[in-house]
């Protein structure tokens, strides 16, 4: 719904003077919804005991983060 109603969202709470962080919550906004999933896939690799697995993927996840804002960062 937040991303639907952003702007509504941010002027309402925050007034106009916030309207340039429209945007930022735009870019924002896609993360949560991948947050939620790694949540989910972090407590489903606690549960069944499979915590090297987890850690393997987070590593990899740190790997993609560092390359990704290497090259998104300078861009944006």
């Amino acid at each position: 719904m937040a991303g639907f109603c952003q702007s509504i969202i941010v002027t309402i709470i925050y007034g106009k003077t916030f309207s340039p962080a429209i945007s930022s919550l735009a870019m924002l906004l896609p993360s949560l919804s991948i947050k939620m999933f790694g949540t989910l896939v972090e407590t489903f690799l606690q549960t069944t005991r499979r915590e090297k697995s987890l850690l393997k993927l987070l590593l990899i996840t740190v790997i993609i983060n560092v390359v990704a804002n290497a090259i998104l960062i300078p861009n944006l």
